[in-house]
């Protein structure tokens, strides 16, 4: 089993856990965002940060050291992660009136929505790396 297809199904499963949590109990999920962004940037964003930063770092480095095909796809994906990331690192207060006002459109209508398409997204990972690699 290939780096990427670990990734791709670590991925994949997550996207697709959330999802499954969020039908469960969609209120518990509007008051976890609410309550794991503050009013000031959480102590947990710059360790993620680092761990991010370093998966991205990895990634690129098996992509140009190995020859798996289709791996630039994991790899973009991957890289996708740290832009958001990136934002809450170096501009919190905007990241953060972003969070409020999507939780506040239709009491996490938005929300509710953008994490369908994180569990489709995630099915479509997971699928990719079961039949790709």
């Amino acid at each position: 089993m290939s780096y990427f297809q670990v990734l791709g199904f670590i991925i994949g499963l997550a996207a697709m856990l959330k999802i499954i949590l969020m039908l469960l109990r969609p209120q518990n999920a509007t008051d976890f965002i609410a309550r794991a962004y503050g009013e000031k940037r959480p102590l947990w964003v710059i360790p993620v940060f680092i761990i991010t930063l370093g998966l991205v770092g990895y990634t690129w480095y098996m992509q140009f050291t190995t020859s798996v095909p289709y791996s630039i796809i994991v790899t973009v994906f991957v890289s996708l992660a740290l832009l958001k990331v990136l934002f809450i690192v170096f501009d919190y207060p905007r990241f953060k009136k972003k969070v409020d006002a999507t939780l506040a459109k239709e009491k996490g209508r938005e929300i509710f929505i953008q994490n369908i398409v994180s569990g489709i997204f995630g099915l479509i990972v997971f699928l990719f790396a079961l039949l790709v690699y």
